[in-house]
């Protein structure tokens, strides 16, 4: 009984290590670009004084009140491009994670999926990898926290974040 148990805690223990290191291997690696922001900043941003008439800032904050955890990886270089596109598709395998939408332009593809939470556009997990083997333009984002799919147009615009524009047609936005 208590190697059982201690095989749980091993295996639990383990992916949860994995779950983390998988995608923080990216950051500070050279040639990619990071942008990380944690639940404390999250809610330090929705804390900001903002112009009470400005409805799309309020909407902003209370989306920020949501969020726990945002992580994008953006490369132009190649062979981190396709070490991106690997570690994509085995967080995807591990992880509960359905396949949302697929976006192919030319050879760039951008892959979206979602861990729904209540209902369908309730979401728990929100995953995105876009690989552009043209101009070797890869990111790998993650955001996860207890979101409404529909919000996450304001995150993209008011953090500029890379590969926004796909991720908002992924979930028809304008």
């Amino acid at each position: 009984m208590k190697k059982s148990i201690l095989s749980f805690v091993l295996v639990a223990t383990t992916s949860i290590f994995y779950a983390q290191s998988t995608l923080d291997k990216y950051d500070g690696m050279d040639d990619v670009n990071t942008i990380l922001v944690n639940k404390k900043m999250f809610e330090l941003m929705s804390k900001v004084h903002a112009d009470s008439n400005d409805a799309q800032m309020q909407n902003y904050l209370n989306l920020t009140k949501k969020i726990d955890d945002l992580k994008v990886f953006s490369t132009t270089n190649p062979n981190v491009g396709q070490e991106m596109k690997i570690t994509a598709e085995n967080y995807i395998k591990t992880t509960n994670l359905n396949q949302l939408k697929q976006i192919k332009e030319g050879n760039k593809i951008a892959t979206v999926y979602t861990d729904s939470g209540a209902t369908n556009a309730q979401v728990k997990e929100l995953f995105m990898f876009v690989n552009s083997p043209e101009n070797g333009e890869s990111v790998l984002m993650d955001v996860k926290g207890n979101f409404n799919l529909n919000e996450i147009g304001l995150l993209i615009d008011k953090m500029q974040i890379p590969g926004g524009a796909y991720l908002k047609q992924a979930t028809g936005q304008p």
